[in-house]
Formats: C-alpha cells, sequence, structure tokens
C-alpha cells in the first residue's frame, strides 16, 4: 500500500485541512520542516514517506478563484515524485489542463461535478491512468450537484463510476480529515468488497501505523496522509518498520 502525502493550497501557502472547514484553514505548522512552503513541505514529506506521487489540493481553484497554475508546474518539473492534483476539475477542459501543468493525475471530484455529459466526456477521452475520481463524503452524504450521484450511498455511486469506466477511486471522508479518529472503516470495507478490482486509496482520519496497517490489511491501494506526519503520530521510521513487516 502506498502512503501518499497530501498538501493543501490556500493563497500560495500550504494549509492545514480539519474536517473540510475551509474557511478556519491555518499555514501549516509540522515537525518535519520549520519552512512553510511547498517545495520545502512537499520534499520533507516525499523524504518521509518515500512516496511515488504526491496529492496536492489547490483549494482557491476549487472555490472558482485564481488558482496555483505556476506552482503546480513547477512542483510537477522539480519534484522527485508524480503530482495527483484536484483543482476542481468538473469538466474535460479542466481536467486537461491540469494535465498539461505537468501533473501524473487528474482528480476529478464528486464536489465539482454538476453535469452527467461532462462526466461522460472524462471518461471517453482521457485514458485510465491519467485521472482518479474523488467522491468526497461529508456526514455520511455524498457532497455533489450532479444528478447520477445525487442522493446515491457511496458504494452504488462508485460501483456506477466503475460501470462508467474509471478504475481509481479516492474515498474522501471530509469531516474526519485532520482529525486522527480514522477514516470510515465499514464503508472502506463494503467498497472494498464492492470492488475488488478497483484501485482503492483511503483519505480522512488516519492516525498512527495501526491505521495504516489495518487499511492495507482490508486491501486498500493506498492512503492519503497529512495531519499524521506534521504531528509526528506517524514517522519515517514507523513506515520503515511497517513496510518491513509487510
Amino acid at each position: 500500500m502506498d502512503v501518499i502525502p497530501v498538501i493543501d493550497l490556500k493563497n500560495g501557502l500550504p494549509v492545514q485541512a480539519v474536517k473540510g472547514e475551509r474557511k478556519t484553514y491555518a499555514p501549516v505548522k509540522s515537525l518535519l520542516t520549520p519552512k512553510n512552503d511547498a517545495f520545502s513541505l512537499a520534499r520533507a514529506m516525499l523524504e518521509a514517506t518515500c512516496a511515488p506521487s504526491i496529492y496536492l489540493a489547490d483549494l482557491d481553484a476549487i472555490a472558482g478563484l485564481k488558482g496555483h497554475g505556476k506552482l503546480i508546474s513547477d512542483l510537477a518539473e522539480k519534484l522527485p515524485a508524480g503530482l495527483w492534483v484536484d483543482a476542481g476539475a468538473a469538466d474535460l477542459q479542466k481536467a486537461q489542463t491540469i494535465l498539461d501543468l505537468g501533473a501524473q493525475r487528474a482528480i476529478i471530484c464528486s464536489e465539482a461535478l454538476k453535469s452527467p455529459a461532462d462526466l461522460n466526456l472524462i471518461t471517453s477521452t482521457l485514458p485510465l491512468e491519467k485521472t482518479l475520481f474523488s467522491l468526497d463524503i461529508k456526514n455520511n452524504t455524498i457532497i455533489t450537484a450532479q444528478p447520477g450521484l445525487l442522493g446515491n450511498d457511496p458504494v452504488t455511486a462508485l460501483q456506477g463510476l466503475w460501470e462508467k469506466g474509471f478504475d481509481s477511486f479516492i474515498l474522501m471522508t471530509l469531516d474526519q480529515v485532520g482529525t486522527g479518529k480514522g477514516p470510515d472503516w465499514p464503508l472502506l470495507d463494503k467498497v472494498r468488497k464492492a470492488l475488488p478490482q478497483a484501485r482503492l486509496t483511503a483519505a480522512g482520519g488516519v492516525r498512527d501505523s495501526a491505521g495504516l496497517k489495518r487499511l492495507s490489511n482490508l486491501g486498500l491501494d493506498a492512503a492519503l496522509v497529512a495531519t499524521c506526519l506534521h504531528k509526528g503520530w506517524v514517522t519515517q521510521k514507523s513506515l520503515r518498520e511497517l513496510k518491513q513487516m509487510n
């Protein structure tokens, strides 16, 4: 299982995400580095995890504001890992713009989607390995304005997306992000059993190595982490020990 570091960008700086309440996000304070610029933090997180990729959320772009295109392009060029970029892609043009910046994968998130036609165009045009669908959940409800997803339970929604052509998913429980209280274990178990061949990434609430081990035992392919690294709940040493155990 890959352990993928997360950086959330707002107003040019990495911020600490907590429960999806973006108005309250403050600049990151991390034990990994005293610096709070995206390059320093990304390098420190990659050094701690030896991850093949890093997840980057452009919160300004997601909110419909001017995003961090130049910074994302620079990070994609200079970092020794691929970038999974969530910049509010709701249609093919925005997804392609993210890829043109040098992203390894463009995140298609339920929060941004509005039109089934746009979703179909994305799946029929972009290579599978260039996209990753994030099902955003808060209070046990999918966050979306897309009629095909609105009101569905997460398992049914993901099965429908699999049938449309997506093969890689993030299960993002936003109300657990930054809490260290653990992801939605029953839901992850249900999704893994319903879609055994899909690439599945857990996001939200991972606290420690025991949690990462439990995700690995569930058959997850990756886990997104941030707070547990910044606070030292998960360390380079503990990740190395976990890898050796597996």
